[in-house]
């Protein structure tokens, strides 16, 4: 369900990655407000560590703003929680909309390059 004034439309990210690897994350934000918003978009991984860093925009009515980060895939499932807060009239910033998706640990599969004979001695 869409916050007051943001909807977090979409979150892009891989489902599966193998640990170590870089993990490029996108989150679309909606205004559904009839006038501008000041948004700011936070983005964690189970709740450990943030990989979009409080970035902030001002979202005209009915626009979408991107928002991107990445993190490095541990070795096990993470969840990728989104969050929207919005800056009021006071100055402050009120909490408005979150979402969620899951990344879950893949496995390295080693290609097979071939071989070949390097040295032949006949004896």
């Amino acid at each position: 369900m869409a916050g007051k004034y943001t909807d977090i439309v979409e979150i892009r990210a891989p489902a599966t990655a193998v640990p170590g690897e870089t993990v490029s994350v996108s989150a679309t934000v909606k205004n559904t407000w009839t006038t501008p918003v000041h948004v700011y978009c936070v983005g964690v991984w189970d709740s450990e560590k943030r990989f979009i860093d409080w970035l902030d925009a001002w979202i005209a009515p009915g626009e979408s703003r991107i928002f991107e980060g990445s993190l490095v895939m541990p070795s096990r499932n993470v969840t990728l929680n989104i969050y929207t807060y919005y800056e009021a009239i006071d100055g402050f910033l009120y909490s408005d909309d979150s979402k969620s998706k899951t990344v879950k640990v893949g496995e390295l599969i080693p290609e097979f390059a071939g071989f070949g004979i390097t040295e032949y001695v006949k004896s």
